[in-house]
């Protein structure tokens, strides 16, 4: 699901990209202005999408360490009731 999710933001932001495009080629100004003007929006759309995969890291980074301290402190349980076993095996 999340996967689907990602693919139809990429989607919108492809599809905005082309729009953006598309309609600077249409806009009535010289070429010079124009090019200008598109190699400044894809400068902002390249910051805008490092940008975006960056927090989808620190998102990933983050759940993988919730994962990690949940799976630890499970582990820890474990060995805790497996160590009273054995001392009140001993008993």
């Amino acid at each position: 699901m999340q996967r689907d999710s990602k693919m139809g933001i990429f989607g919108l932001l492809a599809g905005v990209a082309i729009g953006a495009a598309v309609g600077l080629l249409f806009a009535p100004r010289s070429g010079k202005e124009t090019r200008k003007q598109i190699k400044r929006r894809a400068k902002q759309a390249r910051k805008d999408l490092v940008d975006m995969v960056e927090k989808a890291r620190g998102n990933a980074g983050s759940a993988m360490a919730d994962a990690v301290e949940e799976a630890g402190k499970e582990v820890s349980s474990k060995a805790k009731r497996a160590a009273e076993a054995v001392r009140q095996s001993a008993n």
